[in-house]
């Protein structure tokens, strides 16, 4: 990084991944209407670069190309060159995935996009080296290429703009549901079931190939197909994925917290950023095997992920000391990928002296160095995985190790506060916290959703998107909306308290004035943009659940507990518009998770005392059955001594219940 150099426009930004690009020789402009105008006035093409301040490549390609002055001057001569934060800017990053897409590659960040001034993109690729290597050109011969294009075949350059546009605004107005009258078949849900069993790794999870991500929300469609099925080599992908999830490298040993994917196949060597996203829904899906299976190692990874979050990722207090949750952590430091997580054998010698031997052989470590450069990753998916150690001796090494760790050059991170992260966080913190009777654990979700209604919410419920030192950026997605009513709801379930589930019903109106869409009966992922080519409505979850799929458990949701049939009709209406059996449904989990609640909900409400009310709410809560609502509903007013559980389901309610086997024993004997 060039410190002398002055600044740019984007040290005007809030956003760390923006701030971090202030000192580049590059001329950037964050995404505005002015950027736009001056390509228009100057009839320049414009460079648009999109990516995170997690992202190891993205650093590489800056350091590479952005800190270059010769490289740079290329860029300013020919360019209007726009830099966005992808996390800030969720729609923009969309769009353009999309367009990649649509010209035939395969997206990935940093996305390197070139449009016309009115944001229509005509060429794009993700990383370009600084000299030609790994089969790519290098960046300079792409800038040369695009100004040759440019000059030289406008039109057909515009061709292919055109023809992209088309289809993107395509793609948003086809209606798959109301096209073909698409109802969800239970029979295309367990195809679908029984070809991700399929592709799966039969010894380490996963799908069978590199580079893995963890997919959480796939393998939660698979563990409630198998649940329901009582498909027993369905529960067992499941449980392998998670088990090696939680021992391969990919899971930090020492701190806590899953990184984003693992280069291989066996969740061995990670690229190291962290992402909150990823460790919410990685707790949600452990959580729920858990309920099942029962196994220690879940739920000794959940708690030892929250010490991560209580110690590294929550944003300075605010004026009522409550916290969020910041957005991620860097794969980087000192200019190196992992250098703050691997070990040289000889380090862990010296540390831990007569220990050494022992822990080594449990955590694959060698010599020589397990990966690059004659360094280690601790993990334990190798063949010794099993080998007895007493688990205090672990714990001891670990500590020392960690406290040794505690004094490198920490990687850096993005303290941006964002709305939908944060939503999925509190929900996943609330459900750990219930079920493994985590009271500290619901403090810091409650704390959490304070801290965004008090401080990225106006006094007419509208959200903003993302919050940075003190700065609130008013655009608002649907995610951000769902994301944080499931969480709202949630905890509603576990304290009892009717304002969440005020706050919820609010925003849910919000969603409709701001992102319904008569026509289809559907909802856009944001409200229309000027400055957009397209306005996009996802139906497929990616790294994160949809915001239409969340939205038809919400819906649901809020049918059984209010009992007001407009809920039900819009979640009715909603799947309807959105599901089609062209569509994999092990990639629409979350929209299959809504349809499944919406039929065959079990709603437990549990009266009287909070305080004596606990054991029947945590017995529901422990219950292995998604399709399970609890609400407390507090009487003070009551002469009942003890506290009395309802379950209603199919139309009907039963007897009311005092103790949490009976509550158990009842519940088990519905099927759903």
């Amino acid at each position: 990084m060039n410190e002398s150099k002055s600044c740019n426009r984007l040290a005007q930004e809030t956003s760390p991944y923006l701030l971090e690009h202030k000192h580049n020789y590059v001329n950037w402009w964050p995404w505005c209407d002015e950027a736009l105008d001056l390509a228009k006035q100057q009839n320049k093409p414009i460079l648009l670069s999109v990516g995170y301040s997690a992202c190891h490549w993205c650093h590489v390609m800056a350091r590479e190309s952005f800190e270059d002055e010769e490289t740079a001057r290329l860029m300013n001569d020919w360019f209007i060159n726009i830099k966005v934060d992808r996390e800030e800017r969720p729609d923009i990053d969309h769009i353009y995935m999309q367009a990649i897409n649509l010209m035939g590659q395969q997206g990935g960040w940093p996305l390197t996009m070139f449009l016309f001034p009115n944001g229509q993109p005509f060429y794009g690729g993700t990383y370009f080296p600084k000299e030609r290597r790994y089969g790519l050109p290098s960046f300079k011969d792409v800038l040369n290429y695009i100004r040759q294009a440019w000059e030289e075949n406008k039109r057909g350059l515009s061709d292919i703009a055109t023809t992209v546009t088309n289809a993107l605004n395509a793609d948003v107005s086809r209606k798959p549901g109301l096209a073909q009258a698409a109802n969800i078949s239970l029979k295309d849900i367990d195809m679908s079931a029984e070809k991700l069993v399929g592709i799966s790794d039969p010894e380490y999870g996963g799908i069978k190939k590199a580079p893995k991500f963890p997919q959480t929300l796939m393998w939660q469609y698979l563990w409630r197909v198998g649940m329901r099925k009582n498909r027993d080599d369905m529960k067992q992908v499941v449980k392998n994925t998670a088990f090696h999830l939680c021992e391969g490298g990919i899971y930090d040993h020492l701190g806590g917290g899953w990184a984003r994917y693992s280069t291989d196949s066996r969740w061995f060597a990670p690229h190291f950023e962290k992402m909150l996203y990823d460790n919410a829904l990685i707790i949600s899906l452990l959580t729920e095997v858990w309920r099942e299976s029962k196994n220690k190692l879940y739920e000794t990874r959940i708690e030892e992920t929250v010490e991560w979050l209580k110690r590294e990722m929550l944003s300075v207090p605010d004026s009522q000391g409550n916290r969020a949750f910041i957005s991620s952590q860097n794969a980087e430091s000192e200019g190196m990928e992992g250098k703050f997580y691997v070990w040289k054998s000889k380090e862990i010698d010296e540390i831990l002296g007569d220990d050494s031997a022992l822990f080594k052989k449990a955590y694959g470590i060698e010599q020589n160095g397990n990966w690059e450069k004659g360094t280690n990753i601790l993990h334990r998916n190798h063949q010794n995985h099993d080998i007895l150690i007493p688990a205090e001796l672990l714990i001891h090494c670990k500590e020392k190790l960690f406290k040794a760790r505690e004094k490198r050059i920490r990687p850096s991170s993005d303290d941006k506060v964002l709305a939908d992260w944060n939503g999925l966080m509190i929900y996943s913190l609330t459900k750990a916290a219930l079920v493994f009777d985590k009271k500290e654990w619901l403090a810091l979700a409650v704390s959490a959703f304070a801290f965004i209604k008090d401080n990225m919410q106006s006094s007419d419920a509208i959200l903003g998107h993302s919050y940075c030192k003190g700065n609130l950026m008013n655009i608002a997605f649907l995610t951000d909306y769902t994301n944080l009513c499931l969480a709202a709801l949630e905890l509603y379930s576990t304290t009892g308290d009717r304002a969440y589930l005020d706050q919820s019903v609010t925003w849910v109106k919000t969603i409709k004035e701001l992102f319904y869409d008569e026509e289809s009966k559907a909802y856009f992922d944001t409200t229309a943009q000027k400055d957009l080519i397209s306005q996009t409505r996802t139906v497929e979850d990616s790294v994160t659940p949809s915001g239409s799929g969340i939205l038809t458990i919400v819906l649901a949701k809020l049918y059984y507990l209010l009992g007001e049939d407009k809920f039900h009709d819009e979640a009715k209406d909603l799947i309807s518009a959105l599901y089609s059996t062209d569509i994999e449904a092990f990639s629409i989990s979350s929209l299959l998770s809504g349809a499944a609640l919406l039929e065959h909900a079990i709603h437990i409400k549990i009266i009287g005392d909070v305080d004596l009310a606990y054991p029947l709410v945590l017995e529901a809560a422990r219950i292995p059955n998604a399709n399970i609502i609890i609400e407390q509903i507090r009487d003070t007013e009551s002469n009942e001594v003890s506290p009395l559980a309802y379950i209603c389901t199919q139309g009907k309610c039963l007897p009311p219940i005092k103790t949490p086997s009976e509550l158990l024993k009842a519940v088990s004997k519905i099927i759903c």
